[in-house]
Order: structure tokens, then sequence, then C-alpha cells
């Protein structure tokens, strides 16, 4: 049998606790007792666009292939100096990439400085004397080009490049690209490929490439840090890839 038509002045109607809410307009509950928001045990609503607040998504799995699918690269975090900084991190390296890439544009520094990298392994800083940086070739314009020999002796960071990058005056050009291939390669010493393009304010080019290789442990590469020799860095965009 139908439940008896009841008069809402006997029910104790409203969004608080203890009391009856109404379905209201559109037969949907009212917005005030629903817990929405982007936080721990909160319900999260689309926007006014239909799209999904910025929501920390680390933990998602089983996602569809990116658009550029096998090969493509995939957008995981972005640094842009508005400030002067001591360093840029990249942490949170895994095994959900088999090679990770950072690109760096338009750094400039409160002084000149030699570009410098250091490790962490299974999240750890490493500080200590293992790093190794063979050195290729440095380009100064078309008709000068200086070889350097491999620079196997242990340090405490890793000088990217053996050439300093200016703090440019004029139109910046100081750039790098930092390859990261199998962070997480069992029983193997992590190491990266580095490139660095830069410009003077005379406008000689100079072209550099670098590995680095960290002896230390054969622990998982899980982050990248960038840092001047001396000075902080005062302008830059830092972006970490994933490639499939």
């Amino acid at each position: 049998m139908p439940f008896p038509t009841v008069d809402n002045d006997m029910l104790n109607i409203g969004v608080s606790n203890g009391q009856i809410p109404i379905i209201g307009a559109g037969n949907k509950l009212p917005d005030s007792i629903i817990n929405g928001g982007v936080g721990a045990n909160q319900f999260i609503k689309l926007d006014g666009s239909a799209r999904l607040p910025a929501v920390d998504a680390s933990l998602l799995t089983n996602l569809p292939a990116p658009s550029g699918g096998i090969g493509g690269m995939n957008l995981l975090d972005e640094q842009i100096i508005v400030s002067p900084v001591g360093q840029i991190d990249f942490i949170g390296l895994d095994g959900s990439y088999d090679f990770y890439k950072i690109i760096a544009t338009d750094i400039r520094g409160s002084a000149s400085f030699t570009p410098l990298v250091r490790f962490y392994l299974g999240g750890v800083l490493i500080t200590s004397n293992d790093y190794h940086t063979p050195r290729t070739k440095v380009s100064n314009t078309d008709t000068n080009n200086t070889y350097y020999s491999n620079n196997d002796s242990n340090g405490s960071e890793s000088a990217i490049s053996p050439t300093t990058f200016n703090s440019l005056s004029g139109s910046p050009f100081n750039n790098v690209v930092i390859e990261i291939p199998c962070p997480t390669a069992a029983n193997a010493h992590k190491m990266t490929r580095n490139h660095c393009y830069m410009v003077s304010d005379s406008g000689t080019i100079t072209l550099v490439e670098t590995a680095t290789v960290c002896k230390a442990n054969a622990s998982n590469l899980t982050g990248i840090r960038f840092y001047p020799h001396t000075g902080n860095l005062t302008r830059g965009t830092f972006k970490l890839y994933g490639i499939n």
C-alpha cells in the first residue's frame, strides 16, 4: 500500500544533522548538504565547463595511452621561476616511464654560473664524491671547435657544462636538456645525458654535451636537482616529461 501523505509542517525538514532534506528544483538534493571540494573525503564536482578541478591524480591507474601513442611525451611537471631560487628539484621519478626528459629554457642567474646537477637515489639526495662527468665537444662559432677529454674524477656534484652560463643582459639563450634513461634499472648505476645551449652577451654560440654518472649505489633514480654553483636562478621555465 502507498505511504500515507504527511503534512510537511510535521516533519523536521532541513539540511542539518538529524533533519530530512527535501528534493529541490530539478529533482536534486540541495548543494548545501553535499560536501564538495578537492580535499580528502569530499565529492569532486565539475566546474561550469564540465571539467574536473585541479586535483592530485598521481594514484590513478589504467589510464588510456596519451594521444601521442607509443613514443608520446607527457608533461608531468612544470616550474617557472618568478622570483630567485637556489635550485630546481624534480622529485617522484619511478618506473611509470622508461625515459624521462627535462627541458629548461630561458635560464638566467643572479651571476654567471656553472650549471650543476645532483641525483636523488632511493629518495635521498646524493652529496658524496660519487659523480663522474664525461664530456664531449664544445663548439664556439662555426670555425672554432674545442674538445674536452673525459673527466672521470670523483666529485660531489656534476658540472654539466665546463662553460659557464652568462647572466645575460640581452636576449636570453641558456637552455638545457637532461635525458634520464631507465631510472629504475636493477643493479645499475644511474646516469643522465645532458645538452647545454648557450649564447653569450656578445653573441658567441656554445653547444656542450656531457653525461652524469653517479656511482654511490644502484638504487632507483627518483629525482634530479639543477642548481647554479653560485648565486640564484632568477629566470627560466623547467618542464619534466615522461616518454612512453
